[in-house]
């Protein structure tokens, strides 16, 4: 029935695409794509100043907190996935995730820079005869059904809990003046954003654990302002390899590999 008195929808966010609930007979080129939040380089810059100060310092815990966060942004790990990553999976060059959100078990990598810390912080676990990355603090507590009395004690301490991985990532983000982002838009968002200068899309996107490569690219790649793609490698990367030339060759030659296969 038609409106003769053109009287005001009262709804009239549903005229805006933008806004429009997700319809399965709409194609899905008609709505609107947010743009995706990142770290910029500077930002990643501060950050990284001061996570290095913390991996410097004796404070274990100050240690495991810093390199909590350089493991989110170099691997692009989801939240679920890095709390539970298994010391016995990991590799010098890649590792075994097997608690993944589709339950299919993937590796992934990271970029060069990152192995000294990864490599330093693995052997540190492992001397500590560690079973997970990120441990609890105490044993696991076996529980009743019917109540919370607790009952005995696991052997092993079980995996770090995603509430406090939150806390740890919200701790070292309000240190730094930048932009406060979630540790699945910080680290994920902001791996991927990167990333994809010098990774194959379709390794990008078995990287992330994505079906589709559209996931990747709409939602989680965003757009660098002012910046295509060259040789010249961001201030950050160069920031975290710490003066190391065999690094710095090692990140100049995987742009350099990229531009070659683009």
């Amino acid at each position: 029935m038609k409106n003769p008195l053109k009287l005001q929808s009262r709804a009239p966010h549903l005229s805006q695409p933008e806004l429009r609930p997700w319809n399965p007979r709409v194609p899905k080129q008609h709505y609107h794509v947010k743009a995706v939040d990142f770290w910029t380089d500077d930002e990643l810059c501060l950050l990284y100043t001061t996570i290095l100060e913390m991996w410097d310092s004796r404070d274990f815990k100050e240690r495991q907190k810093a390199f909590f966060v350089l493991f989110m942004i170099n691997t692009g790990a989801r939240l679920d996935e890095t709390v539970h990553v298994d010391l016995e999976l990991c590799g010098p060059d890649k590792i075994r995730l097997v608690r993944t959100k589709n339950g299919k078990a993937r590796d992934i990598e990271w970029f060069p820079e990152f192995y000294p810390f990864y490599s330093e912080y693995v052997n540190e676990m492992l001397n500590r005869e560690e079973y997970w990355m990120f441990p609890r603090r105490e044993l696991g507590k076996i529980r009743t059904s019917w109540g919370p009395r607790v009952v005995g004690f696991t052997r092993r301490k079980g995996p770090m809990c995603c509430k406090t991985a939150d806390t740890w990532w919200n701790d070292v983000i309000s240190r730094v003046e930048i932009k406060r982002l979630t540790s699945h838009v910080g680290g994920r968002k902001t791996f991927a954003t990167w990333a994809a200068e010098v990774m194959r899309p379709a390794d990008l996107q078995d990287q992330l654990g994505h079906a589709d490569y559209q996931v990747t690219d709409k939602i989680y790649r965003g757009s660098i302002p002012g910046r295509r793609f060259n040789k010249t490698v961001p201030n950050w990367r160069v920031f975290l390899c710490r003066g190391d030339e065999t690094l710095i060759r090692k990140v100049r030659s995987q742009y350099a590999q990229y531009a070659i296969l683009a």
